[in-house]
């Protein structure tokens, strides 16, 4: 019976699976507080990790100790690899203070390309999406605080320089709902069919930290009914900057679009990208894009009442004119000016 005076204790209601939990606030105290090493490996207990865009081309999870055997068996006996959450520049060197520069570039992901079908064209999309803003990031060190760049955002640390855990148990710092956050991942790697990892990695096979980054990111965003292609969020979360969208309309003059460029770019607390519009991939793969990744903008000049905007990234090849093989089309004037 319930006290005099009181009601009975409702029930409580069970936690609903696929409601959004709002990670700790990242702290000394709330990084302290997680256990990291651990004699058995560590496994996420969510089971929402991939957009719906990667998951529908995905075959198999793999920890780095089960992928990298594989890279290492070759007319011997096995042996236990170690990988670096950042890899050194130099083999053999001594470690030292985390650089911000990028020795090692991200890949793209062209085997995603050679596949059929719209699940496939998303998770490409999808993926591409997240390396470009990686990338986005990777070009403009000083305009991300202390402690927030990229591989800095991974705990463990030692002296600066995330570590290697053999339990694979990460905790990763994202920007969410106006504060910083610790968001605990495992080092298990999603693969698709042809073995391939389905998050992005460096040129340096056993480096781990764009793994972590993309799949803490993928997990924060869990339940979410987009699937972060084009979703200016993933800036958000990698930096605390806050993204502005501005559209550039055909309806415009062409010298608003320019003129706004070149005021956003003098700015120094400003980071300028472009987006690729989603109606036009035949036009744009007639010069070697397609839609997909942001594209830095680096520099707006003008030449002889020309505008002229030069953009970069590691997932695209330009191939329309003034590419670096088309003389038909540069002048020595053109050249000078540019």
């Amino acid at each position: 019976m319930a006290p005099k005076g009181k009601g009975a204790a409702a029930p409580e209601e069970a936690a609903d699976p696929n409601e959004r939990v709002t990670p700790p606030a990242f702290s000394e105290e709330s990084l302290a507080a997680l256990s990291f090493d651990a004699a058995e490996p560590y496994t996420d207990p969510d089971p929402q990790i991939l957009p719906s865009s990667l998951e529908a081309v995905v075959t198999s999870w793999q920890r780095p100790s089960e992928y990298l055997r594989a890279l290492v068996e070759e007319g011997g006996e096995p042996y236990v690899v170690l990988p670096p959450v950042v890899a050194e520049v130099e083999e053999g060197a001594e470690p030292a203070p985390v650089s911000r520069e990028l020795p090692n570039l991200i890949e793209s992901v062209p085997h995603i390309a050679d596949g059929e079908g719209a699940a496939v064209a998303e998770a490409r999309r999808a993926l591409q999406w997240m390396i470009s803003c990686i990338q986005l990031v990777a070009l403009h060190p000083t305009q991300v605080e202390e402690g927030c760049f990229l591989w800095e955002l991974i705990h463990p640390q030692t002296d600066g320089r995330p570590r290697h855990v053999p339990s694979g148990k990460y905790a990763v710092k994202l920007f969410d709902q106006g504060a910083w956050r610790l968001v605990t991942v495992d080092d298990r790697i999603p693969f698709d069919a042809a073995g391939v990892a389905m998050l992005p990695r460096t040129t340096a096979t056993l480096e781990l930290w764009p793994l972590l980054l993309a799949k803490a990111i993928y997990k924060l965003h869990a339940g979410a009914p987009s699937s972060l292609s084009q979703d200016p969020t993933v800036l958000l979360r990698l930096t605390g900057w806050l993204p502005q969208l501005l559209p550039i309309s055909p309806r415009l003059p062409l010298d608003a679009a320019w003129a706004t460029l070149r005021a956003r770019l003098g700015s120094e607390a400003c980071v300028l990208s472009l987006m690729l519009p989603a109606d036009s991939d035949e036009g744009l793969a007639e010069v070697g894009l397609h839609r997909g990744p942001l594209l830095a903008v680096r520099d707006v000049r003008e030449v002889a009442g020309e505008h002229y905007v030069r953009v970069e990234s590691e997932l695209l090849q330009w191939q329309g004119e003034l590419r670096d093989t088309d003389e038909e089309s540069w002048s020595p004037e053109l050249g000078e000016g540019l």
